[in-house]
């Protein structure tokens, strides 16, 4: 990803949460043409940010400037918990595909909404043991 600009970083954020200018509109209340402006690189910043982080569901920080860790995980209703240790939603999404990352979303919201299933914690077990077998063991 090509993260220099707020533009750059509005596109991929909307990107991989799934959604076109048109939705990113309507869940953020900013025009459609608004955005299209700010992912073509017509400003680098903007009054909308706030807005855009909270309907794409990253950090305000991280699509301003580009600082920090573009994912803030929403508050769950009770920790996730894979063997003995709670789930870094955190380090789960930096290391994630933009597929895969969609995924997350989709079961962070079940969790942060009190309905995760058995097959939710099934996928994320398949996530950790994707992205652990990428990572280079530290010697």
């Amino acid at each position: 990803m090509n993260d220099e600009t707020l533009g750059d970083r509005l596109r991929f954020a909307r990107d991989s949460a799934g959604l076109n200018q048109l939705q990113l509109a309507e869940k953020s209340g900013v025009s459609q043409a608004t955005i299209s402006a700010l992912e073509k690189r017509r400003s680098v910043r903007s009054v909308y940010t706030s807005q855009l982080a909270k309907a794409l569901g990253v950090s305000y920080e991280w699509l301003a400037s580009g600082v920090g860790s573009a994912y803030t995980p929403p508050p769950l209703s009770e920790p996730v918990v894979l063997g003995e240790e709670p789930v870094d939603f955190e380090w789960l999404m930096q290391k994630a595909t933009p597929r895969t990352q969609t995924e997350l979303r989709r079961i962070i919201k079940a969790a942060v909404e009190g309905r995760l299933t058995e097959s939710d914690v099934v996928a994320i077990a398949a996530i950790v043991d994707r992205i652990t077998e990428r990572e280079p063991t530290q010697s």
